[in-house]
C-alpha cells in the first residue's frame, strides 16, 4: 500500500508537470497562432499596397507617355515650322513609330531636335540682323541720295 501510494504520488507529480508543461506548449503554440495570424494579415496588407501601387504605377507609365507623346509632337511641329527650307535636315534625325517605346532614344531624339531647333534659330537671328544692319544701310545711302539731289 505505501509502495502504491508512493507510486500513486510520483504519478501525481510527474501528471503535474506533464499538465504544466502541456499548458506550457499550449500558451506557446497560442502565441505562435496569433503571431501567424498577425503576419497574415500584415502580408495581405502589404500585398493589397503593392497591388495598388502597381496600378498607380501603370497610370503615370499611360500619363508619362501621354506626356511624352504631347511634348513630342509639339517638338516636331516647331521643327516642321523652322525647317520649311530644310527638310532633309529635319529628316536626317527623326525615326520611326517605334520611339515611343524607348524613352531613351526618345529622349535622345528629343534633344537632338531641339538642339537643332536652338541653332536654327540662332541662325535666323543672325540673319535677322544682317538684314537690319543691311537695311539700316540702305536708308541711310537713300537719305544720303535724297539729300545730295
Amino acid at each position: 500500500c505505501d509502495r502504491l501510494t508512493e507510486e500513486l504520488t510520483q504519478n501525481e507529480n510527474e501528471n503535474k508537470k506533464l499538465k504544466l508543461k502541456y499548458q506550457c506548449l499550449k500558451d506557446q503554440l497560442e502565441e505562435r497562432e496569433k503571431h501567424i495570424s498577425i503576419e497574415e494579415e500584415h502580408l495581405r496588407r502589404t500585398e493589397e499596397a503593392r497591388l495598388q501601387l502597381k496600378d498607380q504605377l501603370l497610370c503615370l507609365e499611360t500619363e508619362q507617355e501621354s506626356i511624352l507623346g504631347v511634348i513630342g509632337k509639339e517638338i516636331d511641329a516647331a521643327c516642321k515650322t523652322f525647317s520649311k527650307d530644310s527638310m532633309e535636315k529635319l529628316k536626317v534625325f527623326s525615326s520611326g513609330p517605334d520611339i515611343h517605346y524607348d524613352p531613351h532614344r526618345w529622349l535622345a531624339e528629343s534633344k537632338t531636335k531641339l538642339q537643332w531647333l536652338c541653332e536654327e534659330l540662332k541662325e535666323r537671328e543672325n540673319r535677322e540682323k544682317n538684314l537690319r544692319h543691311q537695311l539700316m544701310l540702305c536708308r541711310q545711302q537713300v537719305r544720303n541720295v535724297t539729300e545730295h539731289k
